[in-house]
């Protein structure tokens, strides 16, 4: 079974939300890589967050729903810093968007990885 399937689809999407990344966009004809992949870029936004900011981007009270208006300015800031430092457009970061919206945006904009010679 290369896709999530309709049995699995509410299994994956809980897990990955647990762990503050985004899966509404995931059904049950989503192909599994297409899902690592999408973790994988989150996983590398974080990662440079945390490596310019030495502090994780879910700092107390920020969650998936959190809009970008509700952040601090200095949350703020660090986010598109972040981002800016990939390359990604911040444009959409702005007012009511929630952060689960802007992380997809993100890992979407970012590149196509290979992870032991498979694509991702």
């Amino acid at each position: 079974a290369n896709n999530i399937g309709a049995g699995n689809l509410s299994a994956v999407q809980t897990a990955l939300e647990v762990l503050r990344i985004p899966a509404g966009w995931i059904t049950a004809g989503t192909p599994y890589q297409a899902v690592l992949r999408a973790i994988g870029k989150v996983f590398l936004l974080h990662q440079r967050f945390n490596g310019r900011f030495k502090r994780t981007f879910f700092e107390a009270g920020i969650t998936l729903d959190t809009q970008v208006n509700q952040l601090t300015l200095s949350q703020r800031n660090a986010l598109i810093e972040a981002a800016a430092s990939l390359g990604l457009d911040t444009s959409g970061a702005t007012g009511t968007t929630t952060i689960r919206q802007v992380f997809k945006a993100f890992a979407d904009a970012l590149p196509d990885f290979s992870l032991r010679g498979v694509m991702f």
